[in-house]
């Protein structure tokens, strides 16, 4: 993991970066100088709260924190990431649709073989 943690991950930005850990995060300005720091986030459940909010949208009706649109574009730029990993190369997208562009190799990273019986119906 990053920094002695046993997970981690960075975010990049015009301004600086962001870096988590299993335990904290850490808020870099871009000179590279540490701008806030947080060593403890026990109390902080992030999933229970998603989980919380998408359970009440199923029985209760109430309506999503975030749209389905907004979900999918946070976790297409991770699938694409690590399907760029996994090929190691540049992967070229359409930017309308997100949809890789002449890419066998990383195609075949896009979806998954199901057991029988066990085959999404959509």
């Amino acid at each position: 993991g990053m920094e002695g943690s046993g997970f981690g991950v960075t975010f990049h930005g015009d301004q600086g970066s962001l870096l988590i850990t299993g335990k904290g995060y850490k808020v870099y300005d871009k000179s590279r100088k540490l701008v806030k720091e947080v060593k403890d986030m026990s109390n902080f459940n992030s999933t229970g709260v998603h989980l919380d909010n998408f359970l009440s949208a199923i029985r209760d009706r109430k309506p999503l924190n975030s749209s389905i649109l907004e979900g999918h574009k946070s976790t297409l730029l991770c699938h694409l990431g690590n399907m760029a990993l996994r090929t190691g190369h540049v992967l070229n997208c359409s930017p309308q649709t997100g949809h890789l562009i002449d890419d066998k190799e990383a195609s075949r990273l896009w979806g998954r073989e199901y057991e029988e019986g066990w085959e999404p119906a959509v």
